[in-house]
């Protein structure tokens, strides 16, 4: 078997002789250590741009995947921790109805803003069940419950109640008139009230939701059917079946 001598070892070898022979058996080898040094530092500063590149492809994708939570302010971000440089994908929203297409949870806006407002308008416009959930199906028709505090898209209507500037103005002129025992009752709980106040005051809102309905003769009925009539007679001066069905509709889906 014949044998091979590495190609590095022949041109060392080859070098050496060459020198040998004009006396300088030295150089080759001196050149040779530094091309083979020169080439490694060659080989360490790649290595150094690569790996440099692939830690800011890291922090960019982390950067990346630094999203609003959802349940905290628009100005406080959260940073999310991810084993992948991949930002996370969101899951599609599942829509169950009651909960997540409900701006204000229905409890809370009955116990703590409709309830207490209409105790509050008591003796004058008297506290009755039938009257509460006339006002909490009212706002759950006009404004699902809260979502929409100006009438959709761009309407006039305004606040969980809906309600629209002239009819607003009309009900606080009567205050002065023919119920000023309830306009009194009015300017104690909110001052002087104005129709762009209702978006920002939902207590106020449903003062006057109870108002408007107040001032109707007709005993409030007892029945979702029967005050969905009622709603569609008084509130929307209307007697549209399609409208008064999703009255009702929308009273029991939110409520």
């Amino acid at each position: 078997m014949a044998f091979s001598m590495p190609k590095e070892s022949s041109l060392l070898w080859i070098s050496m002789r060459k020198e040998a022979r004009y006396g300088q058996p030295l150089r080759g080898i001196l050149g040779l250590i530094v091309a083979a040094l020169c080439l490694c530092a060659f080989i360490v500063l790649v290595a150094a741009y690569v790996q440099k590149t692939r830690s800011l492809r890291k922090i960019s994708h982390r950067v990346e995947a630094a999203t609003f939570d959802d349940k905290l302010p628009p100005w406080s971000l959260r940073i999310f921790q991810t084993k992948s440089i991949e930002p996370a994908k969101r899951p599609k929203p599942c829509y169950t109805g009651r909960r997540s297409d409900v701006a204000i949870y229905m409890r809370h806006l009955r116990d703590l803003i409709v309830r207490p407002t209409l105790k509050a308008l008591d003796p004058e416009i008297p506290y009755s069940q039938n009257a509460e959930c006339l006002v909490m199906e009212t706002i759950a028709h006009e404004s699902g419950v809260g979502t929409y505090l100006g009438q959709y898209p761009d309407g006039p209507g305004r606040g969980i109640a809906q309600i629209e500037e002239p009819t607003f103005s009309w009900l606080k002129d009567l205050t002065s008139t023919r119920y000023q025992s309830i306009g009194t009752k009015l300017f104690q709980l909110f001052g002087e009230p104005e129709h762009d106040q209702l978006s920002a005051r939902m207590d106020l809102s449903v003062a006057f939701c109870r108002f408007r309905y107040f001032i109707v003769k007709e005993p409030i009925p007892d029945t979702l059917e029967g005050r969905a009539s009622y709603w569609a007679r008084y509130y929307l001066t209307t007697n549209d079946s399609q409208k008064i069905k999703n009255y009702i509709d929308d009273a029991r889906r939110y409520l």
